[in-house]
């Protein structure tokens, strides 16, 4: 079972790729990887930092419909991640986001630079355990 469930999460990463050129492959890679977080009983938690940061640079996706899925995984993402670990991860946020945004600013010459995932309604949401966890481990 957990050799089974070790290859099906490298099968949906091996997507984001050798398909990057199909939005409808990153949608539904994204869209299975929150589920797999989501609804799995074992911890997989070591592929967390991998799929945070995938996860981060398709907030930058030409397609809206990927960005929204991408936000909706992220969030099932770091919820199964232990509060413990969640500090660790701000560099990993930082360069992701740093990333997405040089995408952005290679597809625009000039202007300022927003990253679409970034601009929609509550889009940090996902992501405010993880600093509010470094708040806390920070002042304790």
């Amino acid at each position: 079972m957990l050799r089974r469930l070790a290859v099906g999460i490298e099968i949906v990463c091996s997507f984001f790729d050798l398909l990057s050129s199909l939005a409808s492959i990153r949608r539904s890679s994204a869209y299975l990887i929150g589920y797999l977080f989501k609804n799995c009983d074992i911890y997989i938690g070591d592929v967390a930092p991998n799929m945070i940061s995938t996860l981060i640079i398709l907030f930058s996706d030409p397609d809206s419909d990927t960005m929204v899925v991408a936000w909706q995984a992220l969030s099932s993402v770091v919820s199964s991640v232990p509060k413990e670990v969640l500090p660790t991860y701000i560099k990993l946020v930082r360069d992701a986001a740093s990333t997405s945004r040089d995408k952005e600013r290679r597809k625009k010459k000039g202007g300022p630079v927003l990253i679409p995932g970034f601009c929609l309604p509550k889009a940090l949401q996902p992501l405010l355990p993880i600093f509010l966890q470094a708040l806390d481990s920070y002042y304790r």
